[in-house]
């Protein structure tokens, strides 16, 4: 699943179903050992609920998912590849309900090997009062060495941003919270490593999210090799970037103006009641 800009979508009932602005899952019959399931290049915002009940705890089946990889137990190992998206969550429409950019649901070893890399999870939800809560990131299983996938997986140059820590936290495993990246990482290593933790400044949560953070510029690692242009169909050369548009920060030295110390007119403003007069310098 690749190039999409997926937004708007809304439960409009107060009901504690999930929704969802991508939900992937794999078949539980036997397919080929070399099935790849594929993600990348996606932008999805402005994904909403309409519930007001009860403070809701984070569950794999309710509240606001941006990309929910609701993987399923099968015979044989499925590779997941979840490269360059971009997911922008504000669930404070819904300040009892949990939300989520990215959820991963529960692993069973042997099943699924997630490649996870150059993405953006942002969090925008404002405070909430537990159990209600905020993520970036969500994995079914509790941290430790192979929480992230069977051996090869990995979760890596990733952003994980949350905009208020109230309620809000960097990541989930099964019911253990990390306020921060770091702890995360640690706590799943060596499967995480090299993600961060910055805002990208979208230039709109909602609808429009091209970064504005030079900071995240070149934060990725390499891109797979079918993954040759972005989501505005620019090539993708150079150094990797994270998210599903090239981020291309301002460069150059800005040239200041100048400031003029006989102007050829003068406007004068008094208040109240707001009176303007505009006349010639002498």
């Amino acid at each position: 699943m690749a190039n999409n800009i997926i937004k708007g979508i809304r439960i409009n009932l107060s009901v504690s179903t999930q929704v969802n602005g991508i939900r992937i899952t794999n078949s539980t019959s036997t397919p080929s050992a070399a099935t790849v399931l594929r993600v990348y290049n996606n932008s999805v915002s402005n994904v909403t609920s309409a519930y007001l009940g009860a403070a809701l705890a984070w569950a794999g089946t309710t509240g606001i998912k941006g990309i929910n990889l609701a993987s399923l137990s099968s015979l044989t190992q499925y590779t997941y590849e979840i490269y360059n998206n971009t997911v922008s969550i504000d669930g404070s429409g819904s300040p009892t309900a949990t939300s989520t950019a990215f959820q991963r649901a529960t692993t069973t070893a042997g099943s699924m090997q997630g490649l996870i890399q150059n993405n953006i999870w942002a969090n925008f939800t404002g405070a909430q009062v537990a159990p209600a809560s905020h993520y970036a990131l969500v994995n079914g299983v509790v941290g430790s060495a192979t929480a992230l996938g069977p051996v090869g997986s990995f979760v890596n140059n990733n952003d994980l941003w949350i905009a208020d820590p109230t309620q809000g936290f960097a990541a989930r495993g099964a019911t253990t919270d990390y306020l921060s990246v770091a702890f995360w990482e640690a706590a799943n290593a060596p499967q995480a490593i090299s993600n961060a933790t910055i805002n990208p400044m979208f230039f709109n949560n909602l609808s429009d999210l091209h970064v504005n953070n030079g900071a995240l510029d070149g934060l990725g690692t390499t891109y797979p090799v079918y993954l040759t242009e972005d989501l505005d169909c620019i090539s993708r050369t150079g150094v990797a970037d994270l998210g599903a548009f090239l981020i291309v920060p301002c460069t150059g030295i800005p040239v200041p103006g100048t400031l003029s110390a006989n102007p050829s007119r003068f406007v004068l403003l008094l208040l109240p009641p707001y009176l303007l007069w505009d006349f010639p310098a002498v």
